[in-house]
């Protein structure tokens, strides 16, 4: 789904456009149907997408090319580790990453936990893609209580 022309999000898209915010996202999904949904609905809005499967993967590519990720968008579930424990090792690469994290199941801790963290926004799967853009767009305009990169 496509945000229409004149909705909130359609304005926020045109913002986030990667001549105003460069960039790369980084996907962490293990599910190849819902990773290629999430790359697509990224791509189709102008973001240039990084999507991998593993924790290990992640980890590897933002280690080697730190300076190049905007945000991230994570599985909790993943085969290799949880998406929550994912993200503070991609912070400890790159302190203050936004991170948008995706879960099937209940949200009560890791939920507390990320609030504390900053800079992190969950949301429930299935999702819409104004959903997923919303949230992207929300993590984003969050400040960096961390000190990290500013992603702007």
């Amino acid at each position: 789904m496509s945000p229409t022309s004149g909705s909130p999000v359609a304005e926020w898209v045109h913002d986030m456009a990667p001549a105003k915010r460069p960039g790369t996202v980084l996907v962490v999904e293990d599910e190849p149907l819902i990773r290629m949904t999430i790359e697509e609905c990224l791509a189709d809005q102008g973001f240039t997408v990084d999507a991998v499967g593993t924790s290990v993967e992640a980890v590897a590519r933002v280690r080697g090319n730190p300076d190049t990720y905007r945000a991230a968008i994570l599985d909790i579930g993943l085969p290799d580790g949880r998406g929550d424990q994912l993200a503070d090792a991609l912070r400890d690469i790159v302190a203050g990453l936004p991170i948008v994290l995706c879960t099937g199941y209940g949200m009560g801790e890791i939920r507390s936990r990320a609030f504390q963290q900053g800079r992190i926004v969950m949301i429930s799967k299935p999702f819409l893609s104004e959903a997923l853009l919303e949230a992207l767009r929300a993590v984003e305009d969050q400040p960096d209580v961390l000190g990290g990169h500013d992603h702007e």
